[in-house]
């Protein structure tokens, strides 16, 4: 008897790059993480970062953002390019100037908060 899995009875694939998005289970755990969103905020900055400049930035040890960095590159959202620099890969990417991202689920704008700002974004 051949186990099957959810993919092969739905017929999606479990690669972002074959479906054109990232898979909605990862895409979900990726983003729930207040420790993964603020990775995606420094990473939407443009800037390919090293680990040991993305704990600076989320302020976290180096074995944590390197389990979170593990689920967003299992994800696709996040890839390691040369010296071990991440970067969000450019098929996500659609306004660099304001780190507006798309996943492949709706865009999303991944920025500091400024000062005023609450966690829900501010305004009213």
């Amino acid at each position: 008897m051949q186990t099957q899995t959810m993919s092969d009875v739905t017929g999606e694939t479990a690669g972002a790059a074959e479906s054109g998005a990232v898979p909605l289970e990862l895409y979900v755990k990726a983003i729930s993480d207040v420790t993964r969103w603020k990775i995606l905020v420094a990473l939407a900055e443009g800037e390919p970062l090293m680990v040991m400049e993305l704990v600076a930035r989320v302020e976290r040890d180096q074995s944590t953002v390197s389990k979170h960095l593990a689920v967003m590159r299992a994800a696709g959202m996040v890839e390691q390019g040369r010296a071990r620099l991440y970067r969000i890969p450019a098929r996500w990417v659609k306004d660099a100037a304001n780190g507006v991202m798309d996943f492949g689920h709706g865009a999303i704008q991944f920025r500091q908060s400024t000062a005023g700002e609450t966690a829900g974004g501010g305004g009213g």
